[in-house]
């Protein structure tokens, strides 16, 4: 997931650039002016839109698309397979001891449960809250990446209406036009190219990494209760690729 975040990044904002490179403007288009205007105007409105807490939770999981280890769901069933077995010859302390680090958060707090001996009803309720506040998480960071790109196309358009102001009050001053119409044009592009390239795309990628583990969390922690009772690692697989395929 987070080869083709890059990917589309490089591609997107690289496409923009070779465009612009092999038209010979891009001192037109590199206007800090504008591009302060819609980045700090952004960020400044965000800001006042989501609490402390808000902001903090979206940049955590814009850094986790990035670093975040993935794993499909059928390796994932065949990891926890392969866990129920390891359970079964080792015990629940030695299987929690050995698997430290294996790079999926949810997965070793379950296993944590288990080597703690934990009752059954309470890893369950422990696992639901767990996941149900990193659903609630992601979506926040969804709601403040799909805010920022309604708000950036607007201050692209306010620095649009201070291009105009700016050109009209110096309409007796012809060498000042260019400036003022430059500011007017490349905030509103500016404004766009965050809109559609950043913000609107990242805020689509988190939602959909959000369902995805949403339902990988629900196969671990059917497989954390399963392997707790002892069942047959050939039961566990068909129940957890039931999971999987819905």
């Amino acid at each position: 997931m987070r080869s083709t975040t890059l990917l589309g990044l490089i591609l997107g904002f690289g496409t923009i650039y070779l465009v612009i490179i092999a038209d010979g403007s891009l001192a037109y288009f590199a206007n800090w002016e504008a591009f302060v205007i819609v980045s700090m105007g952004t960020i400044s409105a965000l800001t006042i839109y989501f609490t402390p807490y808000s902001l903090a939770t979206s940049f955590k999981i814009l850094f986790r698309l990035f670093t975040e280890r993935q794993i499909s769901d059928a390796n994932l069933v065949e990891l926890m397979v392969h866990l129920s077995r390891k359970a079964r010859r080792v015990g629940f302390i030695e299987l929690f001891q050995t698997t430290k680090g294996i790079g999926i958060p949810f997965l070793e707090k379950g296993l944590m449960l288990l080597a703690d001996g934990i009752e059954k009803d309470t890893i369950e309720d422990i696992l639901v809250q767990e996941s149900e506040t990193i659903y609630a998480e992601h979506k926040i960071a969804e709601r403040f990446f799909r805010t920022g790109g309604s708000f950036s196309p607007l201050f692209g358009i306010l620095g649009t209406v201070m291009g105009l102001i700016s050109m009209l009050h110096n309409i007796q001053n012809p060498q000042a036009i260019p400036a003022a119409m430059g500011l007017a044009l490349v905030t509103t592009f500016y404004g766009l190219i965050f809109s559609a390239l950043f913000f609107k795309p990242i805020a689509g990628k988190i939602h959909n990494k959000n369902e995805s583990e949403f339902q990988k969390r629900k196969i671990i922690s059917e497989a954390i209760l399963s392997i707790q009772k002892g069942e047959n690692s050939q039961r566990i697989k068909e129940r957890l690729t039931t999971f999987a395929l819905n």
